[in-house]
């Protein structure tokens, strides 16, 4: 009852977006080197997913840096981000390889998007929904952007109340405007998504991440 109270208590607690700002602001130069090589099998498989039929135009939502940018072999690809420094790697990135098939990359916030109605077959979410102030926000522009029958792909790490990292995510919670993200259940994901759950898969390090895919009917 503890646990689940707590959970209860960190689902409310929201983030503040100066404060996420300025931690991705913070780890724009690091990025790459603490979180490339982890967390490349999970990025790799979302993109697999998201390129479920070659000429899809894809949102991937929190791009970040673009480190999932170059694995995309038959898309369109449209980045979006909070953080300006993070954005301007992925640029630098973006030149440096000579990557064509990346359209565009914003500054935007994820719960306004300024894009109009049904502008993308598959949406991708790496790693954004536990980082993001309102996820319920999140997920009701993802559905207003995506076609009719799309996909969106939520790779991200969810709290389950069980296990040693359980711990360590009940003492970080406090910190979570510092350390740019909280807790978030997939059960609480799912119940503020306007999208038919589709599947999840474990990925990366011990299967700690996981891959869900929505879908539009």
């Amino acid at each position: 009852m503890k646990i689940k109270v707590w959970a209860e208590e960190i689902a409310r607690r929201h983030l503040d977006p100066d404060a996420i700002r300025r931690t991705y602001d913070r780890y724009a130069r690091v990025y790459d080197g603490i979180f490339g090589p982890i967390l490349n099998p999970g990025r790799r498989r979302a993109v697999a997913a998201a390129e479920r039929a070659p000429g899809l135009r894809v949102l991937e939502v929190g791009v970040g840096t673009g480190l999932s940018l170059p694995l995309y072999k038959s898309s369109q690809v449209v980045g979006i981000d909070v953080s300006d420094k993070m954005l301007d790697q992925a640029r630098r990135r973006v030149a440096r390889l000579g990557l064509t098939h990346v359209e565009d990359l914003r500054v935007m916030d994820a719960e306004a998007m300024a894009f109009p109605a049904q502008s993308f077959d598959s949406i991708v979410l790496m790693h954004v929904a536990s980082v993001v102030p309102h996820p319920d926000r999140l997920m009701v522009e993802v559905r207003r952007v995506l076609k009719p029958g799309g996909e969106a792909l939520v790779l991200n790490h969810f709290w389950t109340g069980r296990g040693p990292m359980s711990v360590v995510e009940r003492a970080l919670a406090p910190a979570s405007n510092t350390i740019g993200f909280r807790p978030l259940s997939l059960d609480e994901l799912i119940s503020v998504t306007p999208l038919t759950f589709v599947a999840e898969e474990r990925v990366n390090l011990f299967g700690y991440w996981s891959l869900v895919r929505f879908r539009r009917d």
